[in-house]
């Protein structure tokens, strides 16, 4: 048998910025007449963290995991409400739509969800009978924080890295390895591409085993004791093979950085810290790696300037490699 009431959230937009209004209605399917003594929508939104101990010296005790939350958003409205009791009026069989209109506070973490926390919106609806059960449903919002690249600084500023490292086999030196990077800003917004060059000189006498270059997606977790926990992802990565005894590989590549991506930081949340790196790597040998790394922003408001890269100085698109051979 059909449930006899069928509930949806409808909202207007698919995802929201800290300070918009979200609006958008309730609809609500009745197969018969009933008395309905509420229906209300409230929207909250929370931060969850959940991570490993670490080894405890009793191995016999049980190890809990870091279990933490907190809360950002907690509002309601109510869409009906039914008068006194000796006054009860049938709600007809049908379809009813419920307008709602909630204001966001000015300042929110991004929505956010990794392995080991997350950060959380949601809208539930709650339809109160006399003497029935409730019925609830809800539905996830994406709500994003502002990060204004031009307000922070340095965002056009040029990023040069250098690097460099002997070559060693069984004690012996076989020569100098020297790697240099320059990365043409360190702002940008999701779905731009960022444009780098690099040199890789090999001065010694056998040849590296392969470079490539990482955009690293960095998380960091943190209780209430000060205690941390650290998860990585990789986003995007461009690579290159060996590089000859006595030769000289450049550079010129990029990396397209996802669309999906929240903004560098979750402000207001003291659980967790969400940096991006891009990560510049040269494997000599199976021992030996020579890695520098630099941090760059992601905003949701990009820069008033155009890239120094022009039109004809866009480097090729990057051979595609499988991300799992480099683990």
């Amino acid at each position: 048998m059909a449930d006899e009431i069928s509930l949806y959230i409808n909202f207007n937009d698919s995802s929201y910025i800290e300070g918009e209004e979200v609006s958008g209605n309730v609809i609500c399917e009745l197969l018969d007449d009933l008395v309905i003594e509420s229906l209300t929508l409230e929207l909250y939104g929370y931060a969850k963290v959940k991570w490993p101990r670490p080894d405890s010296s009793q191995r016999s005790q049980p190890r809990h995991p870091f279990v933490l939350e907190e809360d950002y958003l907690n509002q309601r409205q109510i869409l009906y409400k039914q008068g006194e009791k000796e006054n009860e009026i049938l709600v007809q069989s049908g379809t009813h739509k419920y307008p709602f209109r909630i204001q966001l506070p000015n300042v929110l973490p991004s929505t956010f969800l990794a392995e080991h926390g997350g950060i959380e919106y949601w809208a539930r609806v709650k339809l109160e009978r006399p003497w029935k059960h409730n019925h609830t449903v809800k539905k996830r919002i994406t709500i994003t924080s502002v990060v204004d690249l031009n307000s922070l600084p340095k965002m056009m500023t040029p990023v040069e890295l250098n690097s460099e490292e002997h070559q060693t086999v069984m004690c012996c030196t076989l020569g100098q390895i020297v790697c240099s990077w320059y990365l043409e800003r360190i702002g940008y917004l999701p779905g731009e591409t960022i444009h780098f060059k690099g040199e890789v000189k090999n001065n010694s006498g056998r040849s590296t085993k392969r470079s490539k270059v990482v955009l690293m997606q960095n998380v960091r977790y943190y209780d209430q004791s000060g205690k941390t926990f650290h998860e990585r992802k990789t986003l995007a990565m461009v690579s290159k093979g060996q590089v000859r005894a006595r030769s000289t590989d450049r550079w010129k590549e990029k990396i397209k950085i996802p669309l999906d991506l929240p903004p560098t930081g979750l402000k207001s949340c003291s659980l967790i810290d969400l940096y991006y790196t891009l990560k510049f790597k040269v494997t000599v040998n199976r021992v030996q790696k020579i890695t520098t790394n630099t941090d760059i922003v992601i905003g949701t408001i990009g820069l008033n300037q155009e890239s120094p890269f022009s039109a004809e100085d866009s480097p090729a698109e990057p051979e595609v490699v499988d991300i799992s051979y480099f683990v």
